[in-house]
């Protein structure tokens, strides 16, 4: 079973007071376009894009029962917010207990 939890705030700049609101508000929408294509095609996790007090936050569950392939697509997220948001910070758990081996040959 692969399992984890997670949070990100999405930050446009590592200095608050040399970001840009339209950046940003950029950077969310797209953000949000690609949540809305996950949920479309993968189920097994839980994902959500809130703001509060001008803040933006996603909060990421997930619990397959094998390595799959929204497991990749969620690290995908993480690593285009990570190019494209790089003052982001968070967290996450991750949780593997399928062998490597079966993940190699596929058993």
């Amino acid at each position: 079973m692969i399992e984890y939890h997670g949070w990100i705030v999405i930050r446009e700049g590592y200095c608050e007071e040399q970001e840009s609101d339209n950046v940003l508000n950029s950077i969310i929408f797209e953000l949000r376009l690609k949540i809305d294509e996950l949920r479309k095609k993968y189920c097994s996790f839980k994902i959500e894009l809130m703001a509060l007090n001008g803040v933006h936050q996603i909060s990421i569950f997930g619990c397959s029962n094998h390595y799959d392939m929204d497991w990749i697509e969620i690290l995908s997220l993480i690593n285009w917010i990570s190019i494209n948001a790089i003052g982001s910070y968070g967290l996450l758990y991750y949780n593997n207990n399928v062998s490597l081996y079966l993940l190699l040959y596929n058993f």
